[in-house]
C-alpha cells in the first residue's frame, strides 16, 4: 500500500510538473506575442511619426518654391546671420531726419528652395525632438549633405523599386527614407553649372552636383 501510495503520488507530481510546465510555456508563448505585436504597434506608430516630419518637410519645400526662394533681409543692427545665398540684391531708399534727406540701402539676400529646406534640417538636428530629418543625394553639392551608409541603401531601393518611401530598423532606432523628385524648379540650380546661377557655379563648379532629370530621383528626406 505504502508503495502503491509513493508510486501515485509521484505520477501526480509529475502531472502537476507537467501541467505548470505547459501553464508557464502558454504564458512565455502569450507574452512573447504580446511583446511581438507591442514591437509591431510600436513599429507603425514610429513609421506614422517618420511620414508625418516628412510630409513637413516636403510641404515647407513646396511653399519655399512657390515663391522661387525666400528673400532676407540683411539687418546688420539685429546681428542676423544670413549664411548662405544665391542672390542679393541693393534697393535705394530715402529716409528724411531733421529735415535732411538721407539715403540709405536695403539690402536682400534669396535663398533657394533646397536651401531653405537644408536650414530647416539643420535646426532639426541640433533640437532635442523626438525625430529629426534631413535632405540628402548622391548627388550632393555641399559635402554636410553627403548620404551615410543607409541613405545610399535607401536611394538604390528607391531606384530600382519605384516605391514613394523605404525603411528598416537599425539598433532599435527606426530610419525612414522618402523620395524626393526633381521638379523644374530643381534644374535652374541643379541642371548644368553653366545654367546654375553664377553664386551655385563658383561655390559648387561641379561636377558634384548637377545632373539632375525632370521627375528622376533627386535625393531623399531621410
Amino acid at each position: 500500500m505504502a508503495k502503491d501510495k509513493v508510486a501515485k503520488s509521484a505520477v501526480v507530481g509529475k502531472l502537476m510538473f507537467a501541467v505548470l510546465g505547459m501553464g508557464l510555456g502558454g504564458a512565455l508563448g502569450a507574452y512573447a506575442m504580446m511583446d511581438f505585436a507591442g514591437s509591431k504597434a510600436y513599429a507603425a506608430q514610429a513609421v506614422n511619426e517618420a511620414r508625418s516630419v516628412a510630409d513637413m518637410a516636403e510641404n515647407f519645400g513646396t511653399w519655399a518654391s512657390s515663391y522661387k526662394g525666400v528673400w532676407i533681409k540683411d539687418d546688420a543692427l539685429a546681428g542676423l546671420e544670413i549664411g548662405s545665398s544665391i542672390d542679393t540684391q541693393r534697393y535705394q531708399k530715402s529716409t528724411e531726419k531733421d529735415g535732411v534727406d538721407h539715403i540709405n540701402f536695403d539690402t536682400y539676400h534669396r535663398k533657394n528652395p533646397a536651401l531653405v529646406q537644408r536650414e530647416l534640417a539643420d535646426i532639426s538636428q541640433k533640437s532635442n525632438a523626438r525625430s529629426k530629418f534631413r535632405l540628402t543625394s548622391e548627388k550632393y553639392m555641399n559635402p554636410m549633405n553627403a548620404p551615410d551608409g543607409f541613405d545610399l541603401k535607401a536611394i538604390r531601393e528607391l531606384e530600382k523599386s519605384g516605391n514613394k518611401e523605404y525603411f528598416e530598423i537599425q539598433s532599435g532606432e527606426l530610419r525612414y527614407a522618402r523620395r524626393v523628385e526633381a521638379k523644374e524648379s530643381c534644374l535652374s540650380c541643379h541642371g548644368t553649372p553653366e545654367a546654375a546661377p553664377k553664386s551655385i557655379s563658383m561655390m559648387y563648379p561641379g561636377p558634384q552636383g548637377y545632373g539632375y532629370v525632370k521627375g528622376g530621383l533627386a535625393g531623399i528626406i531621410s
